[in-house]
């Protein structure tokens, strides 16, 4: 099933590159998929799934199909509507545009910091900067992993990055006393072509309304969305 979900999911797969990563790389399983909707489940906690669809019907069969699910990655407006058809208490989180890279050359990094695996003992730093996740246990599961890296400046940490557990790069901050020298250039280069060594397809999320991020996306050689076609939706929290 996992081909055909696959096969499904490329007829775009700008808007679907997520999906087809984590199917690819053994990140998920397929619970339902039909000709018009395809609904997958993986990440860190049981409950955590992804969505795409052809119509909001298919895409509400899918859902109410998989029964229980705690966040749903909804892909476009179909999926979005789906989610509220069967949980209208969901809320739904700042969209996102998608981008990937769909070269295979590796990138000649900007001689801008020196890059090397983010130390455990500097966990702190990451904790005051990077506010999209307030579990400490996730990024100490990243750094455990080899997946976080630490940018340094004449010997100073400057900032990081790093693969979220779906395979996605993020977790970009470039402290603010070092900002304009192109760390944040130089960071998704080398992660970029980490992702390439290893047989990953680069591909990232961007909250809407963060055009620097888009520019550097697109600098760099990524394909972006158009559009903000994914967002996260989940039960409202305290």
């Amino acid at each position: 099933m996992k081909q055909q979900a696959i096969a499904y999911l490329k007829q775009n797969i700008p808007y679907h590159i997520d999906m087809i990563e984590m199917l690819r790389r053994g990140r998920a399983e397929v619970r339902v998929l039909t000709d018009r909707a395809c609904l997958i489940e993986g990440g860190r906690r049981s409950g955590f799934c992804l969505l795409a669809c052809s119509d909001a019907a298919a895409g509400e069969a899918a859902l109410r199909e998989q029964g229980d699910f705690g966040l749903v990655v909804a892909h476009g407006p179909y999926a979005r509507e789906a989610v509220k058809r069967v949980r209208p208490d969901f809320d739904c989180r700042l969209p996102c545009h998608q981008a990937y890279y769909p070269s295979t050359e590796p990138q000649s990094v900007v001689p801008s910091c020196t890059i090397a695996p983010y130390p455990i003992e500097r966990l702190d730093a990451v904790l005051t900067h990077y506010r999209n996740v307030n579990d400490p246990s996730y990024i100490v599961g990243r750094i455990e992993a080899g997946e976080l890296f630490a940018g340094y400046y004449a010997d100073e940490l400057c900032g990081f990055i790093g693969f979220h557990d779906d395979g996605s790069m993020g977790m970009l901050e470039v402290f603010p006393e070092f900002r304009r020298l192109h760390i944040g250039q130089a960071l998704e280069q080398h992660l970029i072509n980490v992702a390439l060594s290893q047989g990953r397809v680069p591909y990232c999320h961007i909250f809407e309304g963060n055009e620097p991020s888009v520019n550097l996306q697109k600098r760099l050689g990524l394909f972006v969305t158009p559009d903000c076609c994914v967002a996260w939706m989940h039960a409202p929290r305290d």
